[in-house]
């Protein structure tokens, strides 16, 4: 290959082995797709939630000397946490815990 010039993409294919074992199950393969469309959603919409719950959270900061308190069924509360040395440097800091009040 000259310099400069791109590699060939490779691509991938669904093969385990020289000689596949195939296994028919329509149940299986359809709790499969939906276990893999399940999944890209929550790829998907764990973005919204930590975007959202940084919000959340920044408004609780702003409260946190009252803390502990209660917001309808949630329980807020705060835990500070020292520094400390775990095969590395770890600074302190502290975190705003949501929980519901009947779990």
């Amino acid at each position: 290959m000259a310099k400069g010039e791109r590699k060939p993409r490779v691509s991938r294919k669904a093969q385990v082995s020289m000689d596949d074992t195939i296994i028919r199950d329509e149940a299986l393969e359809s709790d499969l797709e939906t276990r893999a469309t399940l999944h890209e959603q929550v790829k998907k919409n764990l973005g919204a939630y930590n975007e959202f719950d940084k919000k959340v959270k920044a408004q609780l900061a702003k409260m946190e000397d009252q803390m502990p308190f209660r917001v309808g069924r949630f329980i807020i509360s705060k835990v500070d946490r020292e520094a400390r040395h775990v095969e590395f440097d770890a600074e302190g800091s502290s975190s705003i815990s949501i929980k519901p009040a009947d779990k």
